[in-house]
This record gives C-alpha cells, structure tokens and sequence, in this order.
C-alpha cells in the first residue's frame, strides 16, 4: 500500500501490507476506534478531521501481515485515500461519478449537508440514552464524510437497498472483480469488504455498522433473492443491547419469507417506525 498512499502518510507496515489484505482485513491493523485518545477527539464536534491527521493515527500491524483476520476500521481509513488517490479525484467526486450517478442514487452523500436533513442519532436506552451529538449545532465532521472509508455516507435506507443490489447485480464491478470480491473465506466468512453468513436456512450477504449514535444493516437473501436495508438513529451502548437496525430486519424478514411470488417481486416503500428504517426490493427479478 505504500506504493498507494502519499509520500509523507508514513504508515507503519506500508511496505509490507497489500490492498487486499485492507479489504479482507488481514492487515493486522488494529482498529483506530480501539485507541481512547483518537475517540476522545473524534467526539469534539469543534475538530474539523483532515485526512492527513486520520492517516497517521495508523499503528503498526498487530500481526503478521495476511496471516490472522481480524475486522479493523483503520483498513477503509487507508482504503478512502488509495482510492482517491488511484482515481485523481476526491472521494466524494469518485463516489458520485462512479457510483451514485450509475446508479441513479440522490439521496446519499459523502459531501457535507445541511444539520435539518439528519435525524438525531441516539445512544443508550431508557433513562441512559443520549444524543450522541449536539447535531443542533452542526454535523460533527467525524459522524460521516469522503475521509472515514469505514462510514462515509450518509442516506436513506431505500437507496442503501439500491446500492446492494447494484453492487451484487453486476451494476458497479465487472464480473472478474465481483467474483474476488464474493470469495468468502470458508473460515470466516469474509470476502473482500462484504461478508456472507448462514441464518436459519438462508444464506446472507452484506455488512453492518454502527457510530455516531446510528446503526445500519444492509443484506442480501440469497434463498428469497431480496435485498434488506434498515437504518436505525439508535446505538447501543453495552452488551446486551440490541442493535436496533437488526432487530428490526429480523422481525421484517420473518414476516417476508411467505410472500408469493407477484407481490414480492415488487418494491417496498421506506417504513419509519421509532427511528427505524426499511425497504426492501426484489432483485434481478428474472
């Protein structure tokens, strides 16, 4: 990757670790958003981050470099600027040209927007929750934007739909890259930045995530051919808690798998329930 990242970045281990070792995180990076000091940072909202600051938060590889798995956020850190780099444009431009405008996608953004367009996003539960930011005054730069790879957007839960389905329908990579990237390693289940699992009887694909007092869950059924996207403004904030975006998609795909074929063959409205998000969307119908 050292080949790939500014001259000055001086990441540890840059010679040694490889882009596809970023996306099927076996970098040996450890995560950034495991160092106290750099959340401590990324929670003062009056921090406006660049992306030579994020960079050089990057510790050396905890582990041999392709030998162990281990999920880390730092890999899309340094993933966000390979791409800019190798593309000779902005993130957020690449992004629009090569994903969002393809896709007819105009509801998702890496570029700032305004603080009204965002719904308030909360941690904790009960008499525990808090607003994880003050969004009254202005959207954090470290809740979302072209430098944090690992959660760069900000949308709606349809359009996440329609990202999915546009990235596993062939839409935004050609067939030899898509195959790589849906190469899931038997052990852990993880290809190159998407992961595949077995629940009940059906096989998933997709990703999760949660920050900022958010949480999303973006999944494919491979058995019912359906594309699942919730979007919650809610986090847990200790063991136990359930991740809201999962709780939801669980209810809905349990209610979803009966559906005869006409009626799920057709799109399902974005659903707001406490903060909640769904669609859901046939693909590939033929």
């Amino acid at each position: 990757i050292g080949n790939h990242l500014p001259p000055t970045a001086a990441v540890p281990g840059a010679d040694l670790v490889t882009v596809r070792q970023l996306l099927n995180h076996t970098s040996g990076y450890p995560d950034l958003y495991n160092e106290p000091g750099v959340v401590a940072r990324l929670l003062d909202q009056d921090h406006p981050w660049t992306s030579a600051e994020l960079i050089a938060e990057t510790r050396a590889p905890v582990t041999t470099p392709g030998a162990v798995h281990a999920y880390s956020n730092t890999n899309y850190i340094l993933l966000s600027e390979i791409i800019a780099r190798a593309a000779g444009e902005s993130y957020g431009d690449f992004y629009q040209s090569q994903i969002a405008t393809p896709l007819g996608l105009t509801q998702s953004f890496v570029t700032p927007r305004p603080r009204e367009e965002f719904a308030q996003g909360v941690r904790g539960a009960g008499d525990e929750a808090i607003n994880f930011f003050d969004l009254t005054t202005g959207v954090p730069s470290a809740l979302y934007g072209e430098i944090f790879g690992d959660g760069p957007l900000a949308g709606t839960a349809a359009e996440g739909a329609l990202f999915l389905d546009g990235l596993l329908g062939g839409e935004v990579l050609g067939a030899e890259a898509l195959g790589e990237m849906l190469d899931f390693d038997p052990m852990t289940g993880y290809g190159l930045g998407i992961t595949s699992f077995v629940a009940g009887d059906a096989t998933w694909i997709g990703h999760s995530g949660s920050w900022g007092g958010f949480t999303a869950l973006a999944l494919y059924n491979t058995e019912l051919d359906l594309t699942f996207m919730t979007v919650a403004n809610h986090e847990a904030d200790a063991e136990g808690q359930p991740f809201a975006a999962l709780v939801l998609m669980e209810g809905i795909t349990a209610a979803a798998a009966p559906i005869p074929e006409p009626a799920a063959a057709g799109a399902w409205a974005a659903t707001a329930v406490l903060g909640l998000a769904l669609t859901r969307r046939r693909t590939r119908a033929a």
